[in-house]
């Protein structure tokens, strides 16, 4: 048998068993009523197994190192949970686990959970993850012997939230077809926001459809996150949350402020706001970014990217762009979360300028008097003839420079993925996915549902962050009834010690937000990095983010409420103040660059 259907069958085994366990407890031998019938949850036992390799996905990175290298220390578990905490006799709904048991249980201050956002992601692997990129520390350097001591002082936890992953999943589908949308138009372009629109309803109605969804929130994964901690034993929950495993983070504080142990909360969505807030503020964050932080960088390396060296230049080429190529450049959207892509970011920049010349230039060629279909034939046939002969010549970037593989791929990408809607029309799709992210997002918080006000902001975005705005189209909570739950206030947060974590510019959970959320927590401490666009810092691979992030969830105390930390140099600007012996400070690892490369696996199921 497959290890997936082992896999799946151990589940659906342990669902009936689980079943038929919550119907003898609930009613009882003797037929006589529980009177707590959230009692078979909370007394179930906890059986570990080995996890399958392929639990993870097909790595066969893992599987052959790191699945040996612990052995029995690593182990998976389903438990039960009610799937209505408020009606248990609705139901269950399996949740799944993984730890890394501690090398040194005398040195165990209990086990730490670990989200990675979303919502809707599943942070299964992610205990694992951060323990390998641990794993690696140097033991003679101060940061690395105390990031081995974190791996002996707790279990790591991760596991598949409610609806997500590899326990119960949340699906909505539909057989009707969402209607096609061309982002290269006009923003404002009335078919394309119709049909947006359009969408948008679709998903809500199409998961308004699953009975799983009334029941895929924070405050039920919350709830999921108080049983796993009495179920392993531990009386506190020590926890570390990114983006949105934030607001869960702070979610469950203040739902249950005596039983938070440690809980560090990096790159904050702050749940003393609300949901929708995040939203709105995202492509004025990005343009921040792409402006005070990335368009300088591009001009700092002019010889290696070709873009000139003035940052306002580089934004004057984007402005000249053809409106379809201005509009091809949203994928920058997706590589502004990370500063590993930063060389990506600018390489995306000079992708579009390549093909705003090559569109241009096959556009004018191209024989006036075809049929439309013909003519698009031939300014295809022109524009791939051109990617391959710059491709061939190395042309993408004037000069001896390693970039211009990278733009070569950029051109690959852009073209691939937005070159049909230049010169074919897009097509309706039926629909079906897993929505975690959309589900969670509109059953946690009331959202504005009046399209007059949404239009308003979504026309503010356009002028502001005209790069950035269609983020914006994708808003399905104007079609969501409004939510049965209600989040925990956050003054039932403010005697908790917990520790923030962000950045200046950070794109996906805006810093302003965070900073307004850490003054309303007197006990609270901040590690705030100036300068720095990354979203989801720990590991940050420094001495002063690392140091005192861990220095904390080894229970110490910070001497400081806020902690600045420099921002650390972006690839270019590396590779300059290597050459200069700037950088020749000993690591907190044995192998930085195998550790760097864990670490980013690691950020990469927290970007969203």
């Amino acid at each position: 048998m497959h290890p997936s259907h082992r896999s799946a069958l151990r589940r659906i085994l342990f669902s009936l068993a689980g079943g038929a366990l919550s119907v003898g407890a609930l009613t009882g031998c003797g037929g006589s009523e529980d009177p707590d019938p959230l009692a078979p949850y909370r007394t179930q036992a906890v059986n570990w197994f080995a996890c399958e390799p392929t639990i993870l996905g097909a790595d066969t990175d893992i599987t052959r190192g790191i699945w040996k290298e612990l052995g029995d220390r690593l182990q998976c578990s389903y438990l039960r949970a009610p799937m209505d905490w408020g009606a248990p006799e609705k139901g269950d709904v399996t949740l799944s686990l993984m730890r890394v048991v501690s090398a040194q249980p005398q040195l165990r201050r209990g086990s730490l959970l670990a989200n990675p956002g979303g919502p809707g992601g599943d942070g299964l692997g992610d205990a694992l993850s951060l323990y390998r990129a641990y794993a690696g520390s140097n033991p003679d350097t101060a940061l690395g012997k105390m990031q081995l001591q974190l791996l002996d002082s707790y279990d790591f936890i991760g596991f598949s939230p409610r609806g997500m992953g590899d326990s119960t999943p949340i699906v909505c589908s539909g057989n009707a077809f969402k209607r096609p949308t061309d982002h290269t138009q006009d923003l404002l372009d009335p078919v394309n926001l119709d049909n947006a629109l359009f969408n948008a309803k679709y998903v809500a109605d199409a998961c308004a459809k699953n009975p799983l969804t009334p029941h895929i929130h924070t405050e039920a994964t919350a709830r999921d996150m108080d049983l796993m901690r009495e179920l392993l034993g531990d009386e506190k929950l020590n926890y570390i949350g990114y983006s949105y495993g934030t607001w869960l983070g702070a979610w469950y504080a203040g739902m249950y402020p005596e039983r938070v142990g440690r809980m560090v909360l990096d790159s904050v969505w702050p749940l003393s706001e609300p949901m929708e807030a995040r939203l709105f503020d995202l492509p004025r964050a990005r343009q921040a970014a792409h402006t005070d932080i990335l368009l300088p960088y591009a001009a700092r390396h002019d010889s290696y990217f070709g873009l000139g060296t003035s940052a306002a230049g580089i934004q004057a080429q984007i402005d000249r762009l053809d409106w379809r190529v201005q509009r091809a450049l949203d994928p920058l959207g997706g590589a502004i979360y990370s500063r590993s892509d930063s060389d990506k970011y600018v390489a995306t920049i000079k992708a579009g300028t390549w093909l705003d010349a090559a569109l241009k230039s096959a556009e004018q060629a191209a024989p006036q008097g075809l049929p439309p279909g013909q003519r698009n034939a031939a300014i295809a046939q022109a524009m791939e003839q051109a990617m391959e002969h710059a491709a061939e010549s190395k042309g993408f970037v004037p000069g001896p420079t390693t970039a211009n593989a990278l733009v070569q791929e950029q051109v690959a990408f852009l073209w691939n993925e937005t070159g049909h809607l230049w010169l074919t029309p897009a097509r309706g799709t039926s629909y079906r996915a897993q929505e975690g992210f959309r589900v969670v997002t509109c059953n946690d918080d009331i959202s504005d549902t009046s399209l007059t006000a949404w239009r308003g902001r979504y026309e503010q975005a356009i002028l502001n962050a005209p790069l950035f705005s269609s983020v914006l189209l994708d808003n399905h909570c104007l079609f969501w009834n409004p939510p049965k739950i209600h989040k925990p206030a956050i003054e039932r947060l403010r005697e908790l010690p917990i520790l923030l974590i962000q950045d200046e510019y950070d794109s996906a959970t805006p810093a302003p937000g965070a900073l307004r959320m850490f003054d309303l927590l007197p006990r609270a401490q901040l590690i705030y990095v100036p300068g720095e666009y990354h979203h989801a810092l720990y590991p940050y691979m420094d001495n002063c983010v690392d140091l005192a992030a861990t220095r904390y969830l080894l229970g110490e105390t910070l001497e400081q409420r806020q902690i600045n930390c420099p921002a650390l140099p972006l690839e270019q600007d590396k590779q300059t103040l290597q050459k200069s012996g700037a950088l020749a400070t000993p690591s907190a690892y044995r192998d930085p660059e195998q550790a760097e490369r864990l670490i980013r696996r690691y950020k990469r199921s927290i970007h969203p």
